[in-house]
This record gives C-alpha cells, sequence and structure tokens, in this order.
C-alpha cells in the first residue's frame, strides 16, 4: 500500500517550479534590457543633416527635415504657424541646431520623447514692454496725492 504524500512536499515542489520561472524571468528580461539596439530620444538631436530653404513655410521645412532624419514631429496646428515663411542654410549641422536656428525666433520649444520632436508655444509670452508697461502704471496708482478737509456730520474737522 501507497503511503500518501503529506502536503509539504507539495508546497516545496511548487515553491521550487516558482523560483524556477522567476530566475528564468529575470535572466531573460535582462538580455532584453541589455541588447544593442539603437536608442531613441536625445541621440535624435545628434543626427547631422543639410538643409538650405530660403522663404519657405515651416510646415514644408518640418516635412523636409522628417524624411532627411527619420524623425516625426508632434504639434498642434493651431498654435504653431506651418505657414510662417522662414529660411535656413546649414550644412552637415546637427538636428538640435537646425531646430534652435529654425523655431527659436519663432519662440517654438521643440522637446523629444522617443523618435519624436514635440513642438510647443509657451502659453504665457509677456514682452518686457508689457511689464515695463505694468510697471509705470502701478507706480502712477502708488504716486497719486490727496488732499483736503475731513469734517463730520457738523462740519466739524476731524482730528489728524
Amino acid at each position: 500500500m501507497k503511503k500518501p504524500i503529506p502536503i509539504v512536499n507539495y508546497a516545496l515542489t511548487f515553491m521550487k517550479i516558482t523560483v524556477l520561472q522567476i530566475l528564468i524571468a529575470v535572466g531573460l528580461s535582462g538580455l532584453t534590457i541589455a541588447s544593442p539596439e539603437d536608442s531613441y530620444g536625445q541621440g535624435i538631436l545628434d543626427n547631422t543633416l543639410s538643409i538650405s530653404a530660403e522663404n519657405k513655410k515651416l510646415g514644408d521645412i518640418l516635412s523636409r527635415i522628417e524624411k532627411l532624419v527619420h524623425v516625426k514631429f508632434s504639434f498642434n496646428p493651431k498654435t504653431i504657424p506651418l505657414k510662417e515663411k522662414v529660411s535656413v542654410n546649414l550644412q552637415d549641422a546637427k538636428l538640435k541646431d537646425v531646430l534652435g536656428d529654425l523655431l527659436e525666433p519663432l519662440r517654438i520649444n521643440y522637446e523629444v520623447s522617443g523618435d519624436y520632436v514635440i513642438l510647443s508655444k509657451p502659453l504665457i509670452t509677456a514682452s518686457a514692454d508689457l511689464n515695463d508697461s505694468l510697471n509705470k502704471m502701478r507706480m502712477e496708482v502708488y504716486a497719486l496725492s490727496v488732499s483736503g478737509t475731513v469734517v463730520d456730520e457738523n462740519s466739524q474737522t476731524l482730528p489728524g
């Protein structure tokens, strides 16, 4: 007659199998992470390109850059002036330099996410002239002087 195997033996066997599966998963994920694949992100900005465009639409130039560097631009067309005429002439320049020359005069910011370059406009574009005008108005309000006499209901001058 066979002896019944206690539940402890089943638990130990199950734990051995589980630990083995965890070790295999960790080993495979480590190999996947360490694989020598092309990395994206900031490396995109180091790609070199030559581009020459005189008085062309921003949208057309961005399309040309997408083809030359294999990058995608993402933006809100309501905030980015794609029909704005711009000029750029750079030879063997890094993408970050091209984008700087192209987008800074238009006050457009860019950020890299994967193989996308995300274009955005700052929400608040207060100029120095506007700040100076506001400060001048504040000073005029504070410079107001009031003179006169304060009296009570019997037309008697109040002290102070």
